[in-house]
């Protein structure tokens, strides 16, 4: 079970890294990579959803729970690592 919660903060880590990146492509007005990247956000996003969901529904609740949890945890790290780097100009 820790690997599973491993992998689910990984993956909100991950995400938020995408997310700041995405809002940075965008700032500096390159379309196609704004474009690229959200589309393998909504990718990634879905396939964690959908696996989250499907613990939640095939196995006990309180996996489910723990998954997510993980999950945000890993998407507040990210956030927290985002907001105290140094922005490029």
């Amino acid at each position: 079970m820790f690997i599973q919660l491993l992998l689910y903060f990984l993956a909100g880590l991950i995400i938020d890294a995408l997310y700041a990146a995405h809002t940075k492509v965008i700032a500096n007005k390159k379309a196609f990579l704004a474009a690229g990247l959200g589309m393998l956000i909504a990718i990634i996003d879905i396939t964690v959803f959908a696996a989250i969901t499907d613990r939640l529904v095939n196995d006990d609740l309180t996996t489910g729970i723990f998954n997510i949890i993980s999950f945000a945890i890993g998407t507040g790290v990210g956030n927290y690592i985002a907001v105290i780097m140094p922005i490029e100009k």
